[in-house]
């Protein structure tokens, strides 16, 4: 019974540490950010307003709502990897 529940307490602890997010959450939020970078530059938007509504619409396409994305980008400012992804899909979409 010791070693389930220090299992389930070390799988806990790697939750917590990722934010909640899988590394698919974090494989896929990855490339939402990289292409949105690269968009919100090539669009014009109205207001401020217009830009949020597209990021949201894309988190939601893409399966997440805006919690998820928050999430993630709480995650990313401590992750040099996950931004090395976010730049490598930026880079390669932006090209």
């Amino acid at each position: 019974m010791k070693r389930i529940s220090a299992l389930v307490v070390g799988l806990g602890l790697v939750v917590a540490a990722c934010g909640g997010l899988t590394s698919q959450d974090r494989e896929v939020l990855a490339r939402v950010e990289g292409r949105w970078m690269c968009d919100v530059q090539r669009y014009t938007f109205e207001d401020v307003a217009d830009i949020e509504a597209e990021l949201a619409a894309r988190v939601v396409a893409a399966g997440y709502d805006l919690a998820d994305y928050e999430t993630f980008k709480a995650v990313l400012g401590e992750d040099p990897e996950l931004r090395a992804q976010v730049r490598g899909v930026y880079e390669e979409y932006c090209a």
